[in-house]
């Protein structure tokens, strides 16, 4: 018996993304039709009333500033990478 390291890691894998494929397009959605209802009743219901200053409403009020920093901390890391020599 011959074994090729290669060709046995991808039959493996073809395996694993076939079955994984299969219980998400088939599996999930029939355990979710068969127990709906247990999932309705068990489903998390909110006690608390709303809390002023929310951190969801901080970064919608900041989105844009958010988004801009993060945009010029990838540029500024980006040129910063370029001048490192791998080995």
């Amino acid at each position: 018996m011959r074994f090729e390291l290669g060709a046995d890691i991808a039959k493996v894998t073809v395996k694993a993304v076939i079955i994984s494929l299969i219980s998400a397009v088939v599996v999930v959605p029939l355990m979710n039709a068969l127990l709906g209802k247990a999932i309705e009743k068990t489903a998390f219901r909110r006690r608390l009333k709303d809390i002023p200053g929310k951190p969801a409403d901080i970064v919608i009020r900041f989105r844009y500033a958010i988004i801009a920093f993060v945009l010029a901390a990838t540029v500024v890391s980006s040129f910063g990478l370029t001048d490192i020599k791998h080995s």
